[in-house]
């Protein structure tokens, strides 16, 4: 992977506080001279980069579907494991808005790249699950409707605890209850071989 040049640290750096700033004052708060700040730049470097909240929202969803992609994508094990381990990390840092693209209580703002960053994600699980299952998506709808399951049940999650008090272990632990389910569904449909070498590993 080729270095980043000084505006992509920038940009990054930007987008990684403006992230922080709208989980702590809220979307609709939150101002560019805020994240600005946060992100120790001067808000003409900032608007010069994201001339609107809007614009900065659109690129962290992109960021976030890229991000999960290279994890998806890098990591070994099966499809859910990974959308497990995912889970997780994202959980170290703000929970509650885990899913915020769809999270219209906290981020108002719904931008299309957001949409896409949720089919993304959704696109990928779906294709990891039938290769997991040994079939073929374009012809068994299954995968899919397991994918769909999980990037729904978390959004859902997501949504019900935004703004409130909560303990990240239960955030954590009904995310893995929705992941443990599907591993369930899945497993019905395994066969033998596939099934003892799953616990064999």
């Amino acid at each position: 992977m080729a270095p980043q040049s000084r505006s992509q640290k920038t940009r990054a750096k930007i987008l990684t506080s403006a992230y922080a700033v709208f989980v702590q004052f809220g979307y609709e708060r939150a101002t560019l001279a805020e994240i600005a700040e946060k992100a120790d730049v001067h808000l003409q470097t900032l608007v010069r980069h994201f001339p609107t909240k809007a614009e900065i929202m659109a690129a962290i969803h992109t960021s976030t579907a890229d991000r999960f992609e290279f994890f998806f994508l890098e990591q070994e094990g099966t499809a859910l494991a990974r959308w497990r381990e995912f889970i997780k990390i994202c959980s170290e840092g703000a929970p509650e808005i885990f899913v915020f693209p769809t999270d219209t209580y906290r981020f108002p703002v719904i931008t299309p790249q957001g949409q896409e960053s949720v089919h993304r994600m959704k696109e990928l699980l779906a294709t990891g699950i039938a290769e997991d299952m040994g079939v073929n998506p374009a012809l068994d709808i299954r995968p899919v409707l397991i994918a769909c399951m999980l990037t729904a049940g978390n959004a859902h999650i997501a949504q019900s605890w935004a703004g409130k008090r909560f303990k990240k272990a239960e955030f954590v632990e009904s995310l893995v209850e929705v992941v443990d389910v599907a591993e369930e569904l899945v497993a019905e449909h395994l066969g033998p071989k596939t099934k003892s070498r799953k616990k064999a590993s």
